[in-house]
């Protein structure tokens, strides 16, 4: 009989120790990137929101056969179902209170340059689409490995050492998609990661010593771009207001004027965040 989740959230990380239990088995080179970062290591005292997909970015150096393989499996033995239109991503149908329905992963793979050559690599049936600012995450050794609790897919609670990126190689990779379409909440996301950071001092300083790296390097460079001169700061001041407004420095209650007071206070909070960081992580020029 198939297990019914009591809630989307819950079904969501199901998957997500599933996906990597069969990954890890097969030795495969990857880690989860994504909303899965600020969700589970970044969400206090201002609560994330949630995620209901699982990123997965693979080392484009990793031999085709391990990934066919483990993606096989997945297909084959697991219940998952390749997309004919989207080839890099896989669906599993789930039950949450009786109803089902269709969570989804997705297949990324590291990117250093910035052109099309390399957006789409091939795994065989399956395909993967470049995600550029990932490489450190493989070059500079940034993920890290956490133990995740959960349900697993027929509701008995399971735990599992997951390859997650560290909050240096989830910036390096979100410095890049801050701002495209509507991904409104990567701003947030960024914001949380650096606020809400489990060691700022630790943060900054590994950042500082990444900044040697170009990839990292023009990952700042735009997010930086994004927040103080597009709409980053905008869409991450929406969300605290609309999450967590009692945090804001400043915060005024009521009505009235307080709404469009509060929401510009939470701009100028969220811009003094990202820019503290960024000045703190940028080289230091010595006069000559």
């Amino acid at each position: 009989m198939t297990y019914s989740f009591a809630s989307e959230q819950e079904a969501a990380r199901a998957m997500l120790l599933e996906v990597a239990g069969l990954l890890n088995r097969q030795t495969i080179d990857y880690a989860v990137i994504g909303g899965w970062i600020p969700y589970l290591f970044n969400s206090k005292p201002i609560p994330h929101t949630g995620t209901y997909d699982v990123d997965i970015i693979l080392n484009a150096a990793l031999s085709k056969e391990h990934v066919i393989r483990a993606l096989d499996s997945m297909v084959k033995d697991s219940g998952y179902m390749r997309a004919p239109k989207n080839a890099f991503q896989v669906y599993r149908k789930l039950v949450v209170n009786d109803e089902p329905m269709i969570f989804h992963v997705d297949f990324l793979h590291r990117k250093y340059a910035d052109d099309s050559a390399d957006l789409i690599m091939q795994w065989g049936r399956y395909e993967s689409i470049a995600t550029p600012g990932t490489d450190v995450i493989f070059t500079e050794k940034e993920a890290r490995h956490q133990l995740i609790s959960g349900q697993a897919m027929d509701g008995t609670e399971t735990s599992l050492k997951i390859p997650f990126a560290t909050e240096a190689g989830f910036l390096s990779a979100k410095g890049r998609s801050v701002g495209f379409g509507k991904r409104l909440r990567d701003a947030f996301d960024i914001f949380l990661v650096i606020n809400q950071s489990n060691n700022i001092t630790e943060l900054t300083e590994h950042s500082k010593q990444l900044m040697k790296s170009s990839i990292f390097a023009a990952s700042m460079s735009r997010l930086e771009n994004e927040f103080n001169n597009k709409s980053a700061a905008d869409d991450a001041a929406a969300f605290i207001v609309k999450l967590a407004p009692e945090h804001i420095p400043g915060f005024i209650e009521g009505a009235g004027e307080a709404p469009l007071a509060n929401t510009q206070k939470a701009k100028e909070w969220v811009l003094k965040v990202i820019n503290d960081f960024l000045t703190a992580i940028k080289p230091v020029r010595r006069a000559s």
